[in-house]
């Protein structure tokens, strides 16, 4: 079965994000800019409440971020730079029209990255309307007293415990599909991917590899995030808009370390002896 160092993957994540970080901030400005102004829609609106809603605002900024890391495992994995009007030198101005003209004759490698662009929307939603639902049955879940189970009831709490057990054997075998736009972005195939990430371990390898490079973000985020509220806690609209700003930040943040991570993983599965190209 199917698996990768997912501690290294995770350092390479982290030590190319590094390397490359001037790109990777120019060329992530726009798609912070596109999901801020998504997300603060959905608080004017309201639709927080209705999953809707919620996922029919944010879907340019799922478009935006889609299209971003699609190029980004092209960038990570065959060093193929950004193409982005706005962001060149009068002096490469000439290069740059080239180069943006060769890649719109490259039919395949836009198939590519439209196709992974897409799965990635698709896969947004999905988790969109699944969280939209958590929270009516975690609410329910509240209402009932909680017991433990008697013994004319015990078989009940075994298939009970049953399901839970298979959802959750669903749920990590779904992580293989939520990495699907790497996949499809390096020009693996679908097929060719679930054929070759076969079996829990490329999924458990994944969810370890994403798991670590969150963890290891996760607290000095939740730190600076906590900070801003309490210094912006007397100006209620400024805290509001800074925070989902720096919440945006942190998450594309995520998402392109969690990319270039798992890029380095779905390679090293799916081509067993290749070379790193990380500099």
């Amino acid at each position: 079965m199917a698996s990768f160092d997912f501690v290294k993957a995770t350092l390479d994540g982290y030590r190319f994000a590094w390397a490359r970080r001037a790109d990777l901030i120019k060329f992530s400005i726009p798609v912070v800019f596109v999901s801020v102004f998504c997300n603060l829609m959905v608080i004017y609106t309201g639709a927080e409440e209705n999953a809707l809603r919620e996922g029919l605002i944010l879907l340019p900024a799922f478009f935006a971020q889609g299209l971003f890391v699609a190029e980004l495992v092209r960038y990570t994995l065959y060093d193929e730079p950004f193409i982005l009007w706005g962001y060149t030198r009068r002096s490469h101005l000439e290069e740059f029209t080239e180069l943006y003209r060769e890649r719109q004759l490259d039919t395949e490698r836009k198939r590519h990255v439209q196709g992974g662009m897409v799965i990635f929307v698709l896969v947004s939603i999905i988790n969109s309307v699944l969280r939209g639902l958590s929270g009516p049955l975690a609410e329910g879940g509240e209402d009932s007293p909680a017991s433990s189970p008697a013994l004319e009831d015990f078989p009940v709490f075994v298939f009970q415990s049953a399901i839970v057990a298979v959802i959750l054997l669903v749920a990590l075998w779904f992580v293989r599909v939520g990495f699907l736009y790497i996949g499809f972005s390096a020009g693996y195939g679908i097929k060719a991917y679930f054929k070759k990430l076969k079996g829990l371990s490329s999924s458990v390898s994944l969810f370890l590899c994403a798991f670590m490079i969150f963890f290891l973000m996760a607290v000095p985020l939740a730190l600076i995030y906590g900070f801003l509220g309490q210094i912006l806690a007397e100006s209620p609209g400024i805290k509001v808009v800074s925070l989902v700003v720096f919440g945006e930040m942190s998450k594309v943040l995520a998402q392109v370390v969690t990319t270039i991570g798992c890029s380095y993983g779905v390679r090293e599965m799916m081509e067993v002896n290749s070379r790193s190209r990380l500099d």
